[in-house]
């Protein structure tokens, strides 16, 4: 047994005392608020003090047992996360550390129990800590429901997308001083709402190096506009299916959007092409904006909250394929993360033609463009064929399909163990991504 690992019950005991000022909960500095704040960011979130501030850590389990093979470390833990409404707010976590001789990188999930933080802990060979959100689980603070989400007037401090991001941010500190773990290697993921939470974290939090926002995206305006389903969330609760004064101020304080600009570490972003709350022109643009190292990895015939019957049952692997390779390249310095794919197409008498830029061709498995010519209801592929160094190419089978009809399309290069890249979608009109 590792000395690391020896000494788990341990240092965990003396935790708060070591680590972990016993000074006291956290209560963030709440800075007026005028009409001419702007967009949100590091201030309205007092995300300095929460980085430095002292953090009391209640220890309520902690264990050491064998899983595959391997020891690790679990611990039931909570941490003081602010207050809403005046009362003070608990996060309830779950850490999960697994036996090194050497620091490992950590990894904070947006929910999870003990057991979800040691599967990702063991699968990744990072220290993983998931969270029970705000109001769900042994946490405290507002519920996890529609409602609450868009409670932003008069202070938008009481919604509880911001005591989301808060307990997230709260969570990398608890990552960052915890013995046995390289505060410089921090990683951050979630799926929808939790995907929107992990972008907002990356786009405040220097201490990020890599983001897995899945099930997510911005524009999120637009995206009603466009006919998403949020239209019916809306109307359920203020009986308009359109953008409500409501809602405008939640994008205005919680759209990825406004967060995009600003990310830290790399984006791994994953996203069903015909996700009804995030449509595929939200990811385009969501994508677009991001400045920063990013990925993509779209599931064509896939929706929010799964595969439609079209769906290729191998992209049920995609997203923890990204995940893994993602981890293992920039946490763990493997460097065997491929760059994204690029797109062109022009139109010829012959029908379409494709032509795709593709990073390590001799480890691609399989290069596929898919289009949609209705509306995105339905993606069909067709492969494309390595020519000439990294260029790979080919034609559409239907002659009869012009640029014009194309409402999206995008070029798939899968790789060894799951992993499948993504271009950014393109409409077919798209001066960008035609030869001309």
């Amino acid at each position: 047994m590792g000395l690391r690992l020896a000494r788990c019950v341990a240092a965990v005991a003396t935790v708060s005392a070591l680590l972990w000022s016993a000074a006291g909960g956290y209560a963030p500095v709440k800075h007026p608020l005028t009409p001419t704040s702007g967009a949100p960011g590091p201030r309205f979130y007092d995300v300095r003090r929460i980085q430095q501030a002292p953090l009391e850590v209640e220890i309520a389990a902690t264990r050491r047992l064998r899983v595959r093979g391997r020891w690790v470390c679990q611990t039931e833990l909570s941490f003081p996360s602010g207050r809403w409404q005046g009362r003070p707010v608990q996060i309830a976590a779950y850490l999960a550390v697994p036996e090194s001789s050497d620091p490992l990188p950590g990894l904070l999930l947006d929910w999870g129990d003990i057991w979800r933080a040691t599967r990702w802990a063991l699968e990744s060979n990072v220290a993983c800590l998931a969270l029970d959100r705000p109001g769900t689980g042994l946490s405290s603070g507002p519920a996890d429901v529609f409602s609450l989400w868009y409670d932003c007037v008069p202070d938008p401090r009481e919604s509880w997308m911001y005591h989301s991001v808060v307990a997230a941010l709260r969570g990398l500190t608890v990552l960052q001083r915890q013995e046995g773990v390289d505060g410089r290697r921090l990683a951050i993921a979630g799926s929808s709402r939790g995907g929107t939470m992990a972008l907002l974290v990356n786009g405040l939090d220097n201490r990020v190096k890599l983001a897995l926002p899945t099930a997510t995206g911005g524009f999120i305006l637009d995206a009603v506009r466009r006919g998403g389903q949020a239209r019916v969330i809306l109307r359920d609760l203020f009986g308009v299916s359109s953008v409500t004064p409501e809602f405008a101020e939640f994008a205005r304080w919680f759209d990825p959007a406004n967060y995009l600009a600003t990310q830290h570490g790399t984006v791994c972003l994953c996203v069903a092409a015909q996700d009804e709350y995030f449509p595929l022109p939200q990811t385009r643009r969501t994508y677009a904006a991001i400045r920063a190292d990013k990925r993509l990895c779209l599931l064509p015939n896939w929706a929010h909250h799964g595969p439609l019957p079209s769906a290729d049952p191998a992209a049920r692997l995609y997203g923890s394929a990204l995940r893994r390779a993602a981890i293992r390249s920039l946490l763990h310095g493997q460097n065997d993360l491929p760059a994204g794919p690029t797109l062109r197409l022009r139109e010829t008498a012959q029908g379409l033609r494709f032509e795709a830029q593709v990073d390590r061709v001799t480890e691609a498995r399989a290069v596929r463009v898919w289009l949609s010519h209705d509306a995105g209801l339905s993606y069909q592929s067709a492969p494309l064929h390595r020519r000439d160094g990294s260029v790979f190419g080919g034609g559409w089978p239907d002659p009869a399909c012009a640029l014009a009809d194309i409402f999206a399309c995008w070029v798939e290069v899968r790789y060894a163990q799951g992993l499948a890249l993504s271009s950014q979608p393109q409409r077919g009109t798209d001066p960008s991504c035609v030869i001309h």
